[in-house]
């Protein structure tokens, strides 16, 4: 009698040990399948590549500035594409605020789904460092970079008496000088520039100065009246603004030296990759010699919410009509390349955005 239990145990070790070599023979059988017969990153993230269709109406808000600004002339071409391309009943509103990082703040917080930001305001938003901002904007998404860069310009009146910023310091002279309002990318950057040169709002102010906050419609006139002696700003080479007053003023450059140009465009400057060294040619907005300064890199930037149909047909109407938006911006048409346009993100792509880009073949 023992010994026959002895066998049946025996038996029944032997049948699990069986029925365990088999389970390990058919997961290991398995693994190597996956790994051998099936690439894992194609189970894990497939590839998208087919075209995504609008098919019914939607609703798209854009932001920018107010015209006569350059980000509202390209973004008002660009709605003109979008309501020629989307489905019939589509309807598109227009937000208009006061600098870049005002929309930047639009698209956080809902109230608009499309913006041409500076990059360096839209990675500010993304982590909750814009002036006033209370929380990140972590919904944040770049649909295309690439786009015309914003130069920063420092000009006076051609009688005014310093031809550098170093001897408008070392003379104290009492400027009145137009930046952009308060929690724009040019206030911001105008305040970090007086930062390299050593020197405050105060310090000018206590010359005698005074520094005049402005939206961008009012800086012209503001110019052609003697209100003001100088104008810092962050504006593209085609702003209609800008050319009003050069067209208007006798104007000349406040050349801004090496030291602050590779402070912005070099590390450890917390957004040095916002920025990219950029010389005026002779005589750009009739002023004259070339002037070595430094640009903000430009984007298209949406919300992560908005679904990925609406960013993919975005996209294909950009495509498709590209030569009609280059010529409401002819000064953006040398910088702009698809095939480039998803490098360089200041947040990531939007998935809508990517899929577009693999579809025609430009991102693998």
């Amino acid at each position: 009698m023992t010994e026959l239990l002895s066998r049946k145990a025996i038996t029944k070790v032997q049948s699990s040990i069986l029925v365990a070599v088999i389970i390990i023979a058919v997961v290991a059988g398995g693994a190597a399948y996956y790994y051998t017969t099936i690439p894992p990153e194609k189970l894990v993230t497939p590839t998208k590549s087919e075209p995504l269709k609008l098919t019914e109406p939607v609703k798209v808000t854009v932001v920018s500035a107010e015209p006569p600004v350059a980000s509202y002339t390209r973004i008002a071409a660009f709605v003109e594409i979008l309501r020629k391309e989307f489905p019939k009943g589509s309807t598109f509103g227009h937000e208009l605020i006061t600098g870049y990082a005002s929309n930047t703040k639009y698209i956080g917080e809902k109230k608009a789904d499309l913006g041409i930001i500076a990059c360096r305001v839209v990675v500010q938003g993304s982590v909750g460092e814009l002036p006033g901002q209370t929380a990140p904007y972590t919904n944040l998404r770049t649909i295309a970079t690439g786009f015309e860069p914003a130069i920063i310009h420092w000009v006076v009146h051609k009688d005014f008496p310093a031809n550098t910023l170093e001897e408008l310091i070392a003379k104290k002279i009492p400027i009145k000088l137009g930046i952009p309002t308060k929690g724009t990318e040019g206030e911001l950057v105008f305040n970090e520039v007086l930062t390299v040169y050593g020197i405050t709002i105060k310090d000018i102010e206590s010359w005698g100065g005074k520094v005049i906050y402005l939206a961008f419609k009012d800086f012209p006139g503001y110019l052609k009246d003697r209100l003001m002696d100088s104008w810092f700003c962050v504006q593209s080479l085609g702003d209609p603004g800008f050319y009003e007053a050069s067209m208007a003023c006798d104007l000349k450059w406040l050349p801004l030296s090496q030291k602050a140009i590779d402070y912005f465009t070099k590390p450890p400057y917390k957004y040095y990759s916002a920025y990219s060294k950029y010389t005026l040619k002779k005589d750009h907005w009739r002023l004259a010699p070339e002037y070595p300064s430094f640009a903000a890199n430009v984007a298209m930037v949406t919300r992560a919410d908005v679904s990925d149909a609406i960013v993919y047909n975005i996209l294909e109407a950009f495509s498709k009509n590209k030569d009609d938006f280059f010529i409401n911006w002819p000064s953006a048409k040398p910088f702009f390349k698809f095939e480039d346009a998803w490098k360089d993100t200041p947040v990531p792509l939007h998935p809508g955005a990517e899929q577009w880009f693999k579809v025609r073949g430009y991102m693998k």
